[in-house]
C-alpha cells in the first residue's frame, strides 16, 4: 500500500457498524499477535487500529509467537471481566478459538461474560490438523465464554483486498446467513469452468473493491458462495483449492510455539 490511510478509512467505520453498532466502547481481548510483533499481518493491524479508535482500557493481546495462546493470562482477563460485570469484545481467528476451547474442555474451565459482550471470529474452520464446523465452534464459544450465537460476528477478509465483509447478528438479526458488503464493493458469482456469471445458485466469488487503489481492483477468488438478498453466503473453499488465510497462519504459529516448548522441555530435562 502507498499508505495506510485509505485502508483505515475503509476498515474502521465498517468494523464499528458491524461489530459495535450500539456504540459500545469495550476492552478488546485479542487472540492475535500484537501488531508491533507481526507488522505484515493486516488482521492484527486492523484490530489494533479499531482498538485505538473504539476500544476501552483493560484489553490485551494473548497470542505469542513463542508461547502460543496465553491461556492463563487470557483466563484471568476473562474472569476479571465477568467478576467486574464489564462487557468485553473477544477477537480471534477460528483456529485460535479452537485452541481456547480445547483448553477449556481439558480443564473443565468456563466463564460467563457479562451481557453486552461479543465475539468476532475470522478465518476458516478446516485446518491442517483439525476440522471444526462453524456450528460446533459457536456452541463451544457459548459453553466456554457464555456468549450466545446472537452475539458472535464472523469477519471475512483477505490480504489482497482492503475491504472486509461481516455476518453480524447484532446488525442483521440472528440466524441470517449472509455477509454484508460495504457499498464500494461489488461481487459476481461465476461458473467455475466458464467464468460466466451465475444467475442463481453457488459459484466462484469475484470482487471489485474500490478501496484497492494502487493495487488490483478486481479479484477472482477460490471461495465458493452465492447471493443472499443484499449480501452473499460464503460456503467455503472450492473443491481442490489450496487452504489459506489467517486461521491457518494462527495454526502454524501455535504449532511452532508448541514445538518450541517441547524442545525447551527436552533441553531442560537433559
Amino acid at each position: 500500500m502507498r499508505s495506510l490511510g485509505l485502508y483505515r478509512s475503509a476498515a474502521l467505520p465498517n468494523f464499528r457498524a458491524q461489530v459495535l453498532p450500539d456504540g459500545a466502547r469495550l476492552p478488546f481481548l485479542s487472540l492475535l499477535s500484537r501488531p508491533d510483533t507481526t507488522p505484515d499481518s493486516s488482521l492484527s493491524y486492523m484490530v489494533g487500529a479499531a482498538e485505538e479508535e473504539y476500544g476501552a482500557s483493560g484489553g490485551g493481546w494473548f497470542l505469542d509467537e513463542r508461547d502460543g495462546l496465553l491461556q492463563a493470562d487470557l483466563r484471568r482477563a476473562l474472569s476479571s471481566a465477568a467478576a467486574g460485570g464489564r462487557p468485553v469484545l473477544v477477537v480471534g481467528t477460528a483456529f485460535a478459538f479452537v485452541h481456547l476451547l480445547d483448553g477449556c474442555a481439558l480443564d473443565g474451565w468456563s466463564v460467563r461474560l457479562p451481557e453486552g459482550s461479543r465475539v468476532m471470529e475470522t478465518g476458516g474452520y478446516k485446518g491442517r490438523s483439525r476440522v471444526l464446523e462453524q456450528a460446533d465452534l459457536y456452541s463451544g464459544i457459548t459453553d466456554c465464554l457464555g456468549v450466545p450465537a446472537s452475539s458472535i460476528i464472523n469477519e471475512y477478509g483477505m490480504t489482497e483486498m482492503r475491504s472486509q465483509f461481516y455476518r453480524s447478528p447484532l446488525r442483521a438479526g440472528p440466524g441470517r446467513p449472509e455477509h454484508t458488503l460495504p457499498p464500494w464493493v461489488r461481487v459476481r458469482v461465476l461458473d467455475p469452468v466458464t467464468l460466466e456469471p451465475v444467475e442463481s445458485g453457488p459459484g466462484l466469488l469475484a470482487y471489485f473493491d474500490l478501496a484497492n487503489l494502487g493495487s488490483v481492483s478486481s479479484l477472482l477468488t477460490e471461495d465458493w458462495g452465492e447471493r443472499m438478498g443484499e449480501g452473499i453466503r460464503i460456503l467455503g473453499r472450492a473443491q481442490g483449492a489450496e487452504p489459506r488465510g489467517c486461521s491457518l497462519a494462527a495454526e502454524e504459529l501455535l504449532a511452532v510455539a508448541a514445538a518450541s516448548r517441547s524442545e525447551d522441555t527436552v533441553l531442560d530435562d537433559g
